[in-house]
């Protein structure tokens, strides 16, 4: 049988529940705050990638006999990550990318698979 509990006893387990939850809350929202100063930092790099080959992928790719455009195609998609990673936090980013996979599975999931068996590759080498 078991024993009768006391009132204290029984209002431990939900305030138990509360400061679990409240640290759990704050345990994201400081990763969260973290990762979009990650982001926030790889984007500012792309940025500075995106100019350098604005500035100097004419030249290259007139060495290379390719269409000046790709250059300024590449600047552009380059321009895009980094306005996107400086302007997301990994919360939204994550949202986008499952909102993505929701739309594409199958590429997603083909697009997993690239990934993943290049990681293996990689790691092989070592």
């Amino acid at each position: 049988m078991s024993q009768p509990t006391r009132p204290e006893e029984e209002a431990i387990g939900p305030r138990a529940k509360a400061l679990a939850g409240d640290a759990t809350k704050q345990f994201v929202d400081k990763a969260n705050e973290r990762g979009a100063e990650g982001m926030s930092s790889v984007g500012r790099k792309l940025g500075e990638a995106a100019e350098y080959v604005r500035s100097r992928g004419a030249d290259a790719a007139e060495r290379m006999n390719v269409d000046p455009k790709h250059a300024d195609s590449m600047a552009d998609q380059l321009h895009g990550a980094a306005s996107y990673l400086q302007d997301r936090d990994p919360k939204s980013a994550f949202g986008d990318l499952d909102e993505a996979i929701q739309r594409h599975p199958y590429r997603a999931l083909a697009a997993g698979a690239v990934f993943g068996y290049l990681i293996g590759r990689y790691l092989r080498r070592d």
